[in-house]
């Protein structure tokens, strides 16, 4: 049993030193005289970084919507040529008329603001007359909130802002103000108007909200500011 281990080994040994598996192996190195030019070399070469655009663009619908929806603006305001479209005459009581204010709506009405007769003249977007809805005295501009109602701005006592459905003819809500009231135009639900010795308010048109300032009334200190630059 031995015997055949032994036999075993000597002859695994004997196909190692047959295949060369034991030989000792010694590494030899040998410089070549030209790698005297290549030491005196500062670099060998150089690696760079080249960034290229893909070869595969991705665009999205909304690029593509961006594009379709950019305009095409004017360089200079000389470059805005005016169109007539339409031309109609606004109808007159025994009294001159005082156009003060206007506004279009979403249905292509126009609302004027005649002032001298404390009225709204509504023609529809054909030009032709509609209808006549009284208001308060003195009034001086309007602006559109939505498809039936307005806003008309005053400046007399009682001092306050109109809103008025032009579908019934009635007036819906006055919002008071504490001075006269001018230009007015609506922001998302917000009046905006311009308030004499207040400046220019914002207020909520459903809400029974306080008028904040937006812009205040300099008018007064410019003058006092110029009297004393004068001086």
């Amino acid at each position: 049993m031995f015997e055949a281990e032994i036999q075993k080994e000597e002859k695994f040994m004997q196909s190692l030193i047959e295949d060369g598996s034991l030989e000792q192996v010694n590494l030899k190195c040998r410089i070549d005289d030209k790698m005297s030019d290549i030491l005196s070399m500062t670099k060998i070469g150089e690696i760079l970084v080249i960034s290229n655009p893909p070869i595969i663009t991705l665009t999205t619908e909304t690029d593509k919507q961006a594009q379709k929806i950019v305009p095409t603006l004017s360089k200079t305001i000389n470059d805005i040529s005016l169109n007539l479209l339409q031309s109609f005459e606004i109808s007159k009581r025994e009294t001159e008329i005082a156009i003060t204010g206007c506004t279009i709506m979403p249905s292509g009405e126009m609302v004027f603001v005649d002032q001298l007769n404390d009225r709204l003249v509504i023609h529809n977007k054909h030009g032709l007359l509609d209808c006549e809805i009284p208001v308060s005295h003195c009034p001086v501009d309007v602006t559109c909130i939505d498809e039936n109602t307005v806003a008309v701005t005053h400046n007399d006592e009682p001092y306050h802002i109109e809103i008025i459905n032009i579908a019934n003819k009635k007036i819906v809500k006055k919002i008071k103000t504490s001075d006269r009231c001018y230009g007015i135009t609506n922001k998302t639900g917000r009046l905006i108007y311009y308030q004499l010795h207040n400046g220019i308010q914002a207020t909520d048109v459903t809400a029974e909200s306080t008028a904040t300032t937006v812009v205040k009334y300099i008018w007064r200190a410019l003058l006092e500011l110029c009297y004393n630059i004068k001086r």
